[in-house]
C-alpha cells in the first residue's frame, strides 16, 4: 500500500533515538495544596469575563486547588502570562505537493546531490562501488564484540550469523553487478506510489487504485546513503501529504544495521555547544525558508540522547517547526482527526542531516476575520481552573494503569507554561486564536514514585474566544 513506505519513514525517524531522559523540569510541588474550591493565590490584572485583547505586560499567574474527586492535585504556577494582540480567524486549505516541489526541497537539504530515481527493496540494482561499500561496511560487525558497539548487550551470535551470510550473498552480487551506474536520474514527477515499492512482478498484479502518488529518490552525500520521498496521498488526500527523508540504503542484516552504523559514526560526538544548537537552529530556518511551502516558525530546540554500549553516548539535535498564518504561529499540540502541519529535523552536534519529515503544508484559503476578540486571560484561566477541577487521576500519566498499583498514590500536576497562537479547530481547515498550557504530572506512592513526566506536556487548548476546550 502507499501507506508503507510513510510508515517505514515513521519507524526509520523514531527508532533513531531513544526516549528523551531528563529533559525537562521535575513538578513543582512547594506551593502550599487548598481545598478543594479554594485557591491558594491568584494574581492577574484584568476582570473577570471582560472581553479585550490579551494584555500587552504578561503578568504571573499562581494557582493551588484538587480536583473535585480529590484524586489530583494541582498548582498553576506561571511565572508570566502571555501578552498578545487579537489574533486573526484563518481559513486553510492543504497545499499538495508537486513533483516540482519536491526538486526543490530535495536541492535545498542537498545542494550537491546527484539524485536517482528510487528503486524497489526487493529488486535494487547496485553497482559494484556501492555493493563494495556495503560490503566494507557489514564486515566491520561481522564478529560480536564489534557488534556489541554498536547495539550492547541486545546483540547476538545470530546477529553475527545472519551479517555473515548477508556478506556472501552480496560476494556474489558483486560478481554480477555492473561496474558503471545503473540508476536512472530523478525525473521529479508524481507517480503512482506502486512503481517505487513493488517488483516488476508485482506490479503486474497490483491495482493502481489502491495506492497514492510520490516522487521517491536515492542518493549519496559525502559516502551517507539517503533516501528521499515526497508523497501527495492519491490526489486528495492531505493527511498522507508529507515529505521525508532519512539515511536509507535498502535492506540490511537485522533490519536496521545500516541505520545504527551510520548513526554511531555521525552521532557520538560530544554534547553539542549552545554555539551549535544555535547553528543548527539557523540552517533549519533557512532551509524551511528556501522550501516555498509557506511559512514557517521554529517552535523548539532541544537534545536527546541515548547510549547504547557502554559510555558511547550519540546525541541528536531536534528542530522542530510549525507554520505560521497571516503573521500567527500554529501552537503545537497532539492533532485527533487529522495530521499536524508540522517540520522536523534531527541533526547530529556537527550539523549532519540525520532525517527531515514535514507533513501537511497549508496554505490560507481566506482571513475569516483580522483581529478576533478574546476573553481576558483571567477569564480564560478561571474556565482552565474548572475544566482541571473536573478531571481525575486517570487523566495524566498513568491512566488506567492505576487500577493495578498496589497502593494508593498521590497525583500532582503542575501547569507551568502558557503559549498564545492559532490553534486548528475540528472543522480541519480553520485556525482561531487559542491558548495552550503545558505542565508536568507526578504520581507518588508511599515510597516509590511511579510516574514524572520528563518534559512539560500540553495539558490543555482553549478557544480564546469563548473559554470552550479544544483538546484535553
Amino acid at each position: 500500500m502507499f501507506y508503507k513506505r510513510v510508515f517505514l519513514s515513521m519507524i526509520i525517524t523514531l527508532t533513531i533515538v531513544s526516549f528523551c531522559t531528563g529533559c525537562g523540569d521535575s513538578p513543582k510541588g512547594s506551593e502550599p495544596i487548598a481545598t478543594s474550591g479554594q485557591a491558594v493565590e491568584a494574581e492577574v490584572t484584568a476582570s473577570a469575563g471582560e472581553t479585550q485583547s490579551p494584555p500587552d505586560e504578561p503578568v504571573p499567574y499562581k494557582s493551588a486547588f484538587t480536583s473535585t474527586d480529590g484524586s489530583v492535585n494541582f498548582v498553576m504556577d506561571i511565572d508570566r502570562t502571555v501578552g498578545a494582540s487579537d489574533m486573526p480567524a484563518v481559513q486553510v486549505r492543504p497545499r499538495f505537493l508537486t513533483g516540482e516541489d519536491a526538486r526543490r526541497v530535495a536541492a535545498s537539504l542537498f545542494p550537491d546531490a546527484d539524485f536517482f530515481e528510487a528503486e524497489p527493496a526487493e529488486a535494487n540494482n547496485f553497482s559494484k562501488s556501492e555493493i563494495q561499500a556495503k560490503l566494507s561496511r557489514w564486515s566491520e560487525y561481522a564478529n560480536l564484540d564489534a557488534l556489541k558497539k554498536l547495539y550492547g548487550d541486545s546483540a547476538s551470535e545470530n546477529d553475527v550469523e545472519l551479517i555473515n551470510s548477508f556478506l556472501e550473498e552480496y560476494t556474489l552480487l558483486y560478481e554480477q553487478a555492473p561496474a558503471e551506474n545503473p540508476h536512472t536520474p530523478c525525473q521529479w514527477e508524481m507517480r503512482n506510489s506502486s512503481v517505487y515499492q513493488l517488483t516488476a512482478d508485482e506490479l503486474a498484479e497490483a491495482s493502481a487504485a489502491d495506492w497514492g502518488n510520490e516522487v521517491s529518490a536515492q542518493f549519496s552525500v559525502n559516502g551517507i546513503p539517503y533516501y528521499f520521498t515526497a508523497a501527495a496521498g492519491n490526489g486528495s488526500n492531505s493527511k498522507m501529504n508529507m515529505i521525508s527523508c532519512y539515511i536509507y540504503d535498502g535492506i540490511c542484516p537485522r533490519g536496521d544495521l545500516d541505520e545504527r552504523i551510520f548513526s554511531a559514526r555521525l552521532c557520538r560526538t560530544e554534547a553539542p555547544s549552545q554555539e551549535q544548537m544555535d547553528l543548527i537552529k539557523s540552517r533549519a530556518e533557512t532551509l524551511l525558508s528556501s522550501f516555498d511551502l509557506g511559512q514557517w516558525q521554529v517552535d523548539e530546540v532541544y537534545v536527546q540522547s541515548g547510549v547504547q554500549s557502554g559510555n558511547d553516548a550519540e546525541y541528536w539535535v531536534y528542530v522542530k517547526a510549525v507554520p505560521v498564518l497571516n503573521g500567527f504561529p500554529a501552537l503545537r499540540y497532539p492533532q485527533e482527526n487529522y495530521d499536524l502541519t508540522d517540520a522536523q529535523f534531527v541533526f547530529s552536534s556537527n550539523g549532519d542531516l540525520i532525517s527531515f519529515m514535514l507533513f501537511s503544508p497549508l496554505e490560507i484559503q481566506r482571513i475569516e476575520n483580522e483581529a478576533v476578540k478574546g476573553l481576558s486571560i483571567e477569564a480564560l484561566l478561571s474556565r482552565v481552573r474548572e475544566h482541571l477541577e473536573g478531571t481525575d487521576a486517570n487523566h495524566y500519566g498513568l491512566g488506567g494503569i492505576l487500577q493495578i498499583i498496589p497502593e494508593d498514590v498521590q497525583c500532582n500536576v503542575t501547569v507551568s507554561e502558557m503559549e498564545y497562537g492559532l490553534s486548528r479547530t475540528k472543522e480541519a481547515y480553520r485556525y482561531i486564536p487559542s491558548i495552550l498550557l503545558k505542565g508536568s504530572a507526578e504520581y507518588i506512592g508511599k515510597e516509590t514514585t511511579y510516574y514524572r513526566s520528563e518534559r512539560p506536556e500540553v495539558l490543555l487548548v482553549v478557544n480564546a474566544a469563548d473559554g470552550t476546550i479544544i483538546h484535553g
